[in-house]
C-alpha cells in the first residue's frame, strides 16, 4: 500500500479476537469494516457475521487491495466498497436502517475526521471498535480533572473504553507509537441537544488554560455577574478550568446559555 495511506497491517491474531468479542455481532446487524487491508480482521469477521446472520460491508481505499479482497470473497455476500471511508461512510450511515457496528484498523491521520462522522450520524453506531494511536485513545477516555475537548465531544454520544494496548511489533510495518483498541458504546439516549452542547463545549474550551468564567465571558458576551450566578446555581466553581468539567456539567451550562 502506498505510504501516504498510512496503513499498518496487523500480524498478531490476539487483538482480532478481542475486537470481535467487543463488537458482539448479532443477527440483523450491519457491520462495516474500515480499512480491511490484507484481511487480518476481515475473514474472522466474515465468519462471525455469517454465524450471527449479520451483513458485512468493507470500505477499502487502496485499489489493489480492494480488487484482491473481492477475489478472495467472491463466494460470499460481503460487500466491498472501494474509496475513502471519510467520504463513503456518511452516506452509508445516513441510509442504514439496521443496527450498525463499525470496526477498523484505521490510519491514524483519519481518526479525528472519522469520530466526527460518527458523531454526526442520524443514529450513531451501537458499537465501534477502532485501532487508534494509544495517546489518542487515552485522551478520548479521559475524565475530570483531565477532561479535554476530544473526550467531551466523543463522550456526549458514546461511552469509550480502552480494551487492549497493542505494541508496535504487532504491525507490519511497525508504527513509531503504540496502538490501542478503543471501544465506543453508543448511548441509547443522547442526553440533550447536540447543537447546544457543542456550542457550550466550544465556549468552555475556548482557551483551555483559562478559567471557565473567563472563557464564558469572552464566548457569550454576557455580564460577569450573570455568568457567575449561572455557575453558582449549577454548583460549578467559576474559577475551575475546562479540564475539571464533565459531560453533565457542559450539558447544564448549555441549558442555561
Amino acid at each position: 500500500m502506498p505510504p501516504r495511506l498510512g496503513q499498518h497491517f496487523l500480524t498478531n491474531p490476539a487483538p482480532v479476537r478481542i475486537a470481535l468479542e467487543a463488537l458482539a455481532v448479532e443477527r440483523g446487524d450491519t457491520v462495516i469494516e474500515i480499512g480491511p487491508g490484507n484481511g487480518a480482521l476481515t475473514f474472522p469477521l466474515r465468519e462471525a457475521a455469517r454465524r450471527a446472520g449479520a451483513n458485512l460491508t468493507l470500505i477499502e481505499r487502496d485499489n489493489n487491495l480492494a480488487t484482491e479482497l473481492r477475489a478472495r470473497l467472491c463466494d460470499s455476500e460481503v460487500k466491498v466498497i472501494e474509496g475513502d471511508a471519510v467520504l463513503k461512510l456518511p452516506e452509508l450511515l445516513a441510509h442504514e436502517r439496521n443496527r450498525v457496528k463499525i470496526v477498523g484498523n484505521i490510519p491514524f491521520y483519519i481518526t479525528g475526521k472519522l469520530l466526527r462522522i460518527l458523531s454526526e450520524a442520524p443514529r450513531p453506531p451501537e458499537r465501534t471498535v477502532l485501532m487508534v494511536q494509544k495517546e489518542v485513545a487515552q485522551r478520548i477516555v479521559a475524565r475530570p480533572p483531565k477532561f479535554n475537548l476530544l473526550a467531551a465531544a466523543v463522550q456526549f454520544w458514546a461511552e469509550p473504553k480502552i480494551i487492549a494496548v497493542i505494541p508496535s511489533r504487532d504491525f507490519k510495518p511497525p508504527p513509531k507509537v503504540e496502538s490501542a483498541l478503543l471501544l465506543l458504546e453508543g448511548r441509547a439516549n443522547i442526553p440533550g441537544d447536540k447543537e447546544r452542547y457543542e456550542h457550550a463545549l466550544r465556549m468552555a474550551f475556548r482557551q483551555p488554560r483559562k478559567t471557565l468564567l473567563n472563557n464564558l465571558l469572552s464566548g457569550t458576551g454576557k455580564p460577569r455577574g450573570e455568568i457567575e450566578r449561572i455557575l453558582h446555581a449549577l454548583k460549578i466553581p467559576p474559577q475551575s478550568r475546562p479540564q475539571d468539567l464533565s459531560v453533565e456539567d457542559i450539558m447544564h451550562i448549555a441549558g442555561e446559555l
